[in-house]
């Protein structure tokens, strides 16, 4: 927010990314204007919920991602905490309104189907507000193939491979962005150097939504 502002769709505030120049085979610097780069970019809100509130449990996260016009996925946003269901539900929709993305995934294993139908209910409630986007449930248990956690987020390789993933690195630093890129270094696919993937799950789920 302090970039953006709490209307990032409208600032002109300038966003420096890297695109990689074909004629001189080097990536370049380039800054573009908000609201034109936000703009072009399909944008996915993805709901991650933890199943406890104690230290122990994994965090709940809400990743807010955009897809560009040459399949880049931005991560924009990111909400990681420990809550009961109506503080996730009235945050969900507060980052919705703020990113309006038309997309949104919420984790939908039997023991969650219920915030889905929640949050479908609070959607419809305040469908006037102006976000009303595509609820999307997503069940890993219905995904042909490898179904464990590491596989979803190994699911993002090939995009850090080709440079078509990009993390905000001015808040690489700040909390929850510190914890994402945290995860990001330390994943292995045996896990064994993840206290907590919730950051790195949510952004994965978009590869499902």
């Amino acid at each position: 927010e302090e970039h953006l502002g709490i209307h990032p769709l409208e600032s002109t505030a300038p966003i420096i990314t890297c695109k990689y120049n074909k004629v001189t085979k080097r990536w370049e610097p380039v800054a573009v204007p908000a609201n034109e780069l936000l703009a072009k970019m399909f944008r996915v809100l993805t709901f991650d919920p933890a199943e406890g509130l104690s230290q122990h449990h994994d965090y709940s996260s809400i990743a807010v991602t955009g897809f560009d016009t040459d399949n880049c996925l931005w991560v924009l946003d990111l909400w990681l905490g420990r809550a009961k269901d109506l503080f996730l539900l009235n945050k969900i929709y507060s980052m919705g309104l703020k990113w309006q993305p038309r997309v949104l995934g919420i984790e939908s294993t039997s023991t969650q189907i219920q915030i889905v139908d929640s949050m479908s209910t609070l959607l419809e409630e305040r469908k006037e507000s102006g976000w009303y986007p595509r609820l999307v449930p997503v069940d890993y248990q219905k995904v042909k193939g490898d179904k464990s956690k590491a596989g979803r987020i190994a699911t993002l390789e090939w995009r850090f491979d080709s440079g078509k993933i990009k993390y905000p690195s001015h808040l690489s630093d700040t909390w929850p962005f510190s914890m994402l890129y945290s995860q990001t270094r330390d994943f292995t696919y045996d896990m064994a150097l993840l206290p907590f993937d919730d950051a790195l799950d949510s952004v994965a789920m978009t590869s499902f939504v």
